[in-house]
């Protein structure tokens, strides 16, 4: 065959090419620690949920001073909770946007390039085939 046509060979190549790029970004998508994460975010959801259930019981049952005190202490532990897990709560726009733009070139920007990049050259392959004819 001298000629590429789309038929049976055009079909193989995008299966062909189809299947490695599933296969890329899958180990891609493999690759990150999301349990780690998970694990981080539940410990500091549970730790806000025991500070939110004395702050109810604070509310309902304290007398004033006491009330003022117990407050207090619980703000503090609030505070110590959003130190300790600092990447789940925003420190101001600035250096939000920065932590996100470094998120997204460290990890996503990887699985954008391999799924945008092989769909542009198929597309482009495609293209290429039709106006030959």
């Amino acid at each position: 065959m001298d000629k590429f046509y789309p038929g049976n060979d055009f079909l193989s190549i995008i299966i062909i090419f189809l299947s490695i790029w599933i296969l890329v970004f899958s180990l891609l998508e493999e690759r990150g620690n999301y349990q780690i994460e998970a694990i981080d975010m539940d410990e500091c959801a549970n730790k806000i949920n025991q500070l939110y259930n004395r702050l109810r019981f604070c509310k309902s049952y304290l007398k004033n001073q006491e009330k003022i005190d117990e407050i207090k202490n619980i703000s503090d532990e609030y505070r110590d909770v959003l130190k300790r897990y600092k990447k789940y709560h925003k420190i101001n726009w600035f250096l939000s946007l920065m932590y996100k733009i470094k998120i997204y070139i460290v990890t996503r920007l990887k699985y954008d390039f391999v799924i945008i990049i092989p769909l542009v050259y198929l597309i482009y392959l495609i293209f290429t085939e039709m106006l030959k004819k």
